[in-house]
């Protein structure tokens, strides 16, 4: 008797699902209905009404639907000619790293990783600026990226190299003991097969790009140069040295754009702000990640604990596919030249903790579905 009472509060529960389901279903088809009869539906301020799904299947799809339309919108954006995304800043160089990026665009569909594509508009005015104004196309540097996974946000650092320029590449891969935060396992030979197959395909477009030569593992390029570590106690001079390891030249290479993605709590970003300040060039930026992702609420924090900090020299100049752009607080020419540049894609400026900033668009990736397991 007991089995079938049990079996009868089952069958009851489920039925009280199914019928709470259908009910709201048809709430929404009324409420439709009643819209569009009232001429509310082609009304551009009303939203259209909520509807509940049996299957969240469904919303996965719809997920990766807009997702892809996204990724599409962006790449014919880099398709089409005379579509200067730096509007003016461009150097003689620009059109070669424009392909480029349209090649890496095109290849991040095959990268795991949360890397928005839109960031690419932003990266390209940074370089753009830090070549044709800076003039550091003509000078030995490096860029550096703290935390690069399997590779999809270091892929755009690539394509942006100038001849002769020094990638490195920072990430603790198998020894996950120093990833406390669980932030994301990186994968080193992954990241080395991503790191081949792109920059493969753009020597095959520009023969510029890369020669061919590989480092002593003849794994990768001769010009990327792979620290694995934990970067809370690594030293500036360590990433300097990795730079400037079998380079014949006396000027030692400072850092023009220094990426961070890697552990995100407060300490870690800290840190990485500090450690990417003592490296980078007078006239580079910083790329800090994860700042509004509300996941990991440790990256704003960290980086109100640095800009509190008295010794900081950089402060952000905007905000874009959920990254802040930081770069010399006390040089006026530096910063209003960051921030004019940035200027034709931003939607507004803002203060954040202090500094006027450029807003740019957010992402879909990033603010929805980054580390939501369901949709992705």
């Amino acid at each position: 008797r007991r089995e079938r009472r049990e079996r009868r509060e089952r069958r009851a529960f489920t039925d009280d699902r199914r019928s709470f389901a259908r009910r709201m279903l048809a709430r929404c088809g009324a409420w439709r209905r009643s819209s569009v009869k009232m001429g509310h539906k082609s009304a551009p301020h009303r939203r259209a009404p909520l509807r509940v799904h049996a299957d969240s299947a469904r919303m996965r799809d719809a997920a990766a639907k807009k997702k892809a339309s996204d990724e599409e919108a962006i790449m014919s954006r880099f398709a089409r000619d005379g579509d200067t995304l730096s509007d003016g800043w461009r150097a003689r160089k620009g059109e070669a790293k424009r392909r480029r990026l349209r090649r890496v665009a095109a290849e991040s569909k095959k990268t795991k990783g949360f890397f928005e594509l839109g960031a690419i508009d932003a990266y390209e005015t940074l370089d753009a600026v830090q070549c044709d104004i800076f003039g550091l196309a003509m000078t030995p540097t490096s860029m550096v990226e703290i935390g690069v996974y399997h590779g999809r946000s270091f892929l755009p650092l690539c394509a942006l190299r100038n001849a002769g320029e020094t990638l490195v590449a920072i990430d603790c891969f198998d020894q996950q003991e120093f990833n406390v935060d669980e932030s994301g396992v990186g994968n080193y030979n992954k990241f080395v097969s991503n790191i081949c197959r792109v920059c493969g395909a753009i020597k095959e477009e520009d023969e510029e790009f890369w020669d061919g030569a590989r480092d002593a593992s003849g794994e990768l390029p001769s010009w990327l140069r792979v620290i694995k570590g934990n970067s809370l106690v690594m030293s500036a001079m360590e990433i300097i040295q990795a730079a400037n390891e079998n380079d014949s030249n006396d000027y030692l290479r400072s850092v023009r754009m220094f990426s961070i993605d890697g552990s995100h709590t407060a300490e870690a970003t800290m840190s990485d702000l500090k450690l990417a300040q003592a490296c980078l060039h007078a006239r580079g930026c910083v790329i800090l990640d994860d700042v509004f992702n509300t996941d990991w609420p440790g990256c704003i924090s960290g980086l109100a604990a640095y800009l509190a900090d008295p010794a900081s020299t950089l402060a952000p100049v905007a905000i874009a596919y959920n990254k802040v752009i930081l770069c010399a607080k006390d040089d006026e020419f530096i910063r209003s030249t960051y921030f004019a540049a940035l200027a034709p894609r931003a939607r507004k400026t803002a203060e954040l903790f202090g500094h006027t900033v450029r807003i740019h668009k957010h992402g879909w990736n990033a603010t929805f579905y980054a580390n939501d397991d369901s949709f992705i």
